[in-house]
C-alpha cells in the first residue's frame, strides 16, 4: 500500500494529522490483507469464514482475479494456496506490485485498458473465456474481482466491434450516466458479465472474493457481477441510451443487438432462482464504509472530534461538492472557539457531465466547486480523493480546496468558474496548487471526500 507524504496537505497547519487519516482510510482496505485475514490456514482444508471445504474434494483450483486490485489478491491467495493452484489468469490495470506464482504454476497475466476497453481488455476477455473451458464440474473456481473490471475484461457479443463498444463506453462517461446504468447496458453486450460467467463453469463450485466499488455493496454492479444474478433488462438497457440520448449516436450492430434480445431472440442476463446460482458463495471483503470508519477511528484517536457525515452521496459532481461545502460552513458556525479539530468523512461516487474540452476527472471537479463557498474561511479545508488514486483520466488522486485557493486564484487572474465550465479541474490545481498525487494505490473502494475544520 501506498504511503501518502503530508507535503501533500502542506497549506493546511495540521498537515501531518490530515495525512495519517488518509492514511489510515487507505490501509484498512489493503486487498492484500483483506483475502489474506479471510482464510484461515490449514494444511488439509479450505476454511473460510463460513465454510470448510476438504481440499481433496477438488479436482483442481483454478484462479481468475480482475481489477485494480488484481495483482495483490492473487497474491494473498498465493500465500494459502501455493500450488493448488493448478493455472488462472490475472487481469490488471497497473502492476501496481510483483506477482509471487512459481513458475511451474500456469498464470497468465493480462494487462487491460480503463476507463475505455480497449484491444487488451479483449484480449483478457479471450483469456478467460479459454480459461473457463478448463474448468470441470470437479474442481474450484477462485474468482477474485475489485473494481475497474468492468472495462478491464471484455468479451463482447458475437457482431460487436471494438471501436463500437468503445464509442458507447466513451458517450456512456461523457453523458453523465451512472456506473449502475453504465453496467446495465455493459451486462446485455458481453458474455461474462452480468451472471454470464456461471453459465461457462461447467457447474463447478465458486467462490468469489470481492473488493466493493460501489457504495451499496451491490454485487451486480461490482465488475458488472460476473458471479451472481442480475435484475436488469434489455429493455432497461434501450431505456438508458433513450435517456442520455445516445440510441441514435451508437453502432447500429448494438443497437441491433439490444432490440433483439428486448424481443427474446438473445438470452437475458442470469435471473435469481436460476440453479447455476447454488454453486456460488459471494463474500464481500472490503467496501467504502470500512475506510470511513478507519480515518474516523483514527480521528477520535488524534482527539479531534467527528461528525456523521454522509456517507453515500452520488449525483452530478459540482452539485455534491457544493452540498458538501454548506455542510463544512455549518461545521465552521457550530465549532466553539479553540475547541478541537473536527472532520466529516463521506463516501460515495459522483458523476461528470462532459460540457467542456478540459482535463479533469469527478473528484477533481467536486473539488474545484467548492472553492467559491470557502472563499476567506479560516482554518477549513475540502479534500475529495479516489482511493485508486487516479481520478479520471489524470495523474491525481484527487485535490485539496482551503478558504485561501480562491485568493490564490484571484492573484492569478483566475476564475474558478471558467475552469468548472471547461470541466478543466485539473489544470485549475496544476496552477494554483492542490493536486493529491499518490499513484496506483493498488485497492479501490470508491471516493472520499473529508470536511475538515481546524
Amino acid at each position: 500500500m501506498i504511503k501518502i507524504s503530508p507535503s501533500n496537505f502542506s497549506c493546511t497547519p495540521e498537515s501531518e494529522m490530515v495525512a495519517a487519516l488518509l492514511q489510515s482510510s487507505l490501509d484498512r482496505v489493503d486487498p492484500y490483507q483483506a483475502v489474506v485475514s479471510f482464510f484461515y490456514k490449514n494444511g488439509d482444508f479450505l476454511e473460510l469464514r463460513d465454510e470448510r471445504i476438504p481440499f481433496d474434494s477438488f479436482g483442481k483450483i483454478i484462479l481468475l482475479s480482475i481489477g485494480k486490485a488484481s495483482i495483490s489478491m492473487a497474491n494473498a491467495a498465493m500465500e494459502h494456496l501455493g500450488k493448488k493452484i493448478s493455472s488462472g489468469v490475472v487481469v490488471y490495470k497497473n502492476a501496481e506490485s510483483r506477482i509471487a506464482f512459481p513458475k511451474e504454476v500456469g498464470i497468465r497475466m493480462v494487462q487491460g485498458d480503463h476507463p475505455i476497453p480497449g484491444k487488451n481488455s479483449f484480449l483478457a476477455g479471450k483469456a478467460v473465456l479459454n480459461l473457463l473451458k478448463q474448468v470441470q464440474p470437479s474442481d474450484l473456481l477462485l474468482v477474485l474481482v475489485s473494481g475497474g473490471g468492468s472495462a478491464l475484461l471484455a468479451a463482447p457479443v458475437e457482431g460487436a466491434s471494438l471501436e463500437g463498444i468503445q464509442k458507447l463506453t466513451q458517450g456512456l462517461i461523457a453523458s453523465g450516466a451512472k456506473i449502475q446504468e453504465m453496467n446495465i447496458v455493459r451486462k446485455h453486450l458481453d458474455r461474462l458479465k452480468g451472471g454470464g460467467l456461471l453459465r461457462l463453469t461447467n457447474h463447478a463450485k465458486v467462490l468469489s472474493l470481492i473488493v466493493s466499488d460501489v457504495i451499496d455493496n451491490d454485487i451486480s454492479s461490482i465488475a458488472s457481477g460476473i458471479t451472481t444474478s442480475d435484475d436488469s433488462t434489455f429493455a432497461q438497457a434501450i431505456h438508458i441510451l433513450e435517456k442520455y440520448h445516445l440510441k441514435n449516436a451508437i453502432d447500429p450492430a448494438l443497437l441491433e443487438y439490444l432490440s433483439q434480445g428486448k424481443t427474446n431472440h438473445h438470452d437475458e442476463t442470469l435471473k435469481r432462482g436460476d440453479p447455476r446460482l447454488l454453486n456460488v458463495n459471494n463474500q464481500i471483503i472490503l467496501s467504502n464504509s470500512q475506510s470511513i470508519l478507519a480515518g474516523e477511528e483514527t480521528a477520535h484517536k488524534m482527539g479531534w472530534m467527528v461528525v456523521s457525515g454522509k456517507k453515500a452521496y452520488t449525483g452530478e459532481a459540482r452539485d455534491v461538492g457544493k452540498e458538501m461545502a454548506k455542510i463544512l460552513l455549518k461545521m465552521v458556525r457550530e465549532k466553539k472557539q479553540n475547541s478541537r479539530p473536527a472532520v466529516a468523512i463521506n463516501g460515495g461516487e459522483p458523476t461528470v457531465h462532459l460540457k467542456g474540452k478540459g482535463k479533469g476527472g469527478r473528484n477533481l471537479e467536486l473539488a474545484l466547486s467548492t472553492v467559491e463557498f470557502l472563499d476567506g474561511t479560516r482554518n477549513v479545508a475540502i479534500i475529495s480523493f479516489s482511493t485508486d488514486g487516479e481520478d479520471g483520466p489524470t495523474d491525481a488522486a484527487g485535490a485539496i480546496v482551503t478558504g485561501e485557493t480562491a485568493e490564490k486564484a484571484r492573484q492569478m487572474g483566475l476564475d474558478p468558474k471558467d475552469f468548472l465550465a471547461e470541466n478543466d479541474s485539473y489544470h485549475f490545481f496544476v496552477k494554483v496548487g492542490g493536486l493529491i498525487k499518490t499513484g496506483p494505490t493498488g485497492t479501490n473502494v470508491n471516493d472520499l471526500v473529508f470536511l475538515i475544520v481546524l
